[in-house]
């Protein structure tokens, strides 16, 4: 293991502890990013679920999907999209 010498001058300890926590914040939304785009994998939502999560109704919602912008699943006699599609397609809009 590598280890490295830092030397702190002119910096009182509150200006290295707000440093220091701002630093670990940015780290900490970096890593709940991430686990939130993991949760998203496999999070389907309803059609009313879908067209409140892209602020549309749920006639746009219904147009668009039908001209192949978002793909829907179907289990029994409801529609589902998966967040995760939803996210990509937006992207790619």
């Amino acid at each position: 293991m590598e280890t490295k010498l830092i030397q702190v001058r002119d910096v009182t300890l509150e200006e290295l502890a707000e440093a220091v926590s701002e630093k670990l914040m940015t780290k900490i939304r970096l890593y709940m990013n991430q686990a939130d785009e993991s949760k998203d994998h496999d999070t389907y939502l309803t059609r009313e679920e879908a067209a409140q999560y892209l602020s549309i109704s749920l006639g746009t919602l219904w147009s668009w999907t039908k001209k192949g912008l978002f793909k829907s699943r179907r289990l029994g006699n409801k529609i589902y999209y998966l967040k995760a599609d939803l996210k990509n397609a937006i992207q790619t809009i």
